[in-house]
Order: structure tokens, then sequence, then C-alpha cells
């Protein structure tokens, strides 16, 4: 089984798919490409809406382009959030409604600059508060913005880490991510599709390079993992 664990496939509420059309092509390219569950993670910014805001409107998305999916042979769909990083969010009484359905798994996207232990030490508590395990959303891009060894730091606690299909397409950041793959931070792969040309899907792509770098146990073991996330099993039976 083949699970994409983070795309912006529902029309209309990111900067994601734009319509129903677009996320239909887009799940038509995913399943070409194999792909058999693909976890729904639009962008959630506390800063700008509740969540119970953002869950009525990713309710009446996921609605919508399941409605235009019958009949047709395409890859589930599981919902979720990219929950972008605010040191608010560890005060949020309702943070676990944004972790993919039917688990305490929560894909966490960290801020895009050089952060230093307040991160960490944040994380840390929502751990610790909420009963929640991150994922940490395309680890490899952060390596732009801070240091190695305070990625690491992040990328050390109970969280599982998380490559975009893209990096490893782009010699420009393949460097990165297969570092990352290499001193095992790397325990799941996402498309992060935003549409069909600029920001596709390429699982395909991402497979065969998986493969041939680091071998078919490797990516059998990824996708093992991504099937345990949607399990919920926890972590320590996970690695």
């Amino acid at each position: 089984m083949i699970i994409d664990i983070h795309s912006h496939i529902l029309p209309g509420i990111d900067d994601g798919s734009k319509n129903t059309e677009m996320s239909l092509s887009m799940l038509k390219l995913m399943k070409d490409d194999g792909v058999d569950i693909c976890v729904a993670t639009p962008h959630y910014y506390c800063t700008e809406r509740s969540v119970e805001s953002f869950l009525k409107k990713r309710t009446a998305a996921h609605e919508k382009l399941t409605a235009a999916m019958e009949g047709q042979e395409l890859p589930e769909i599981r919902l979720g959030a990219e929950v972008y990083y605010n040191p608010i969010l560890k005060n949020l009484d309702n943070l676990h409604d944004l972790c993919i359905e039917g688990t305490d798994y929560l894909l966490f996207e960290l801020p895009y600059k050089d952060f230093g232990s307040g991160v960490a030490d944040d994380i840390s508590e929502i751990i610790t508060n909420h009963h929640i395990t991150p994922i940490i959303a395309h680890a490899e891009r952060f390596l732009r913005f801070t240091s190695y060894e305070n990625l690491c730091d992040i990328l050390e606690m109970e969280v599982l880490g998380q490559v975009n299909c893209g990096s490893l397409l782009k010699f420009s950041s393949r460097k990165n991510a297969s570092s990352l793959i290499r001193e095992g931070y790397i325990h799941l792969l996402g498309t992060d599709a935003h549409n069909t040309d600029t920001r596709g899907v390429h699982m395909a792509e991402a497979k065969k390079i998986i493969i041939r770098k680091f071998g078919q146990e490797y990516f059998d073991t990824i996708m093992r993992i991504s099937e345990d996330v949607l399990a919920n099993k926890p972590l320590q039976e996970i690695l």
C-alpha cells in the first residue's frame, strides 16, 4: 500500500487545489502513481481562524470533493491538517482535533527562520500535555533556515520526520533530504502536492529515487510506518 501522508488536495481551502476539477486531476495523477491513500492536510494557522472554523471549512471542502469522486476509482482520502508553529498552540484545548483523523499524529510545520530551544520546548509541551505525536512536515526544507543541530534537536524528540517527494527530485534539495534519511530522521513520505504542475504529485518518481539510493526495504519501511500511523499505533511500536 502506498500512502501520501501530506497533500493539499481539498479544493478551495488553502493555497492548494483551487477547485474540484483540479482536485480530481490531482487524485488521478496520484492513482497513476500507485497511491492508495491520500491524507488531506490543508494549512492551519492559529492566528487566522479558530480550530472550529477551520474544521467546518475542511468538512465542506471534503464533502464537495467526495461527491465529485463518486463512481471513480481514486485514492481514499483521510483528513488532517498541516499546523504551522506558533507558541500559543500549546494552550489550545482542542489542538488534538487537528490530528490525522482517528489518530494522535499531527502534521506540524516548523517556522521558516533560525529557531532555537524555544520551539523544541513548545513541541515537548505539546507532546506531553496534549498526548500528540508531531510529524515534522518536509523536515529537509528547514535546513535552509536553521542549523542541522537545531533541527536534529527536534527530530530526536518523540516525533516522526516527513520528506517531500519533490525534494528528492531536485539536486538543490536532495542533499539535505538524503542526509536526514541516512541519519534515520525520515520516516514518512508526502507529495505536498498543491496543484498539477508547479507543485505536483511526483510519488512514482520519488519512489524510484528512494529505492535506487536507499533500497526497496527502506521504501517498504516508510509505507509500513505510514500504515501504522493511520492505524494509530504508538510511536514506540512503530520505530
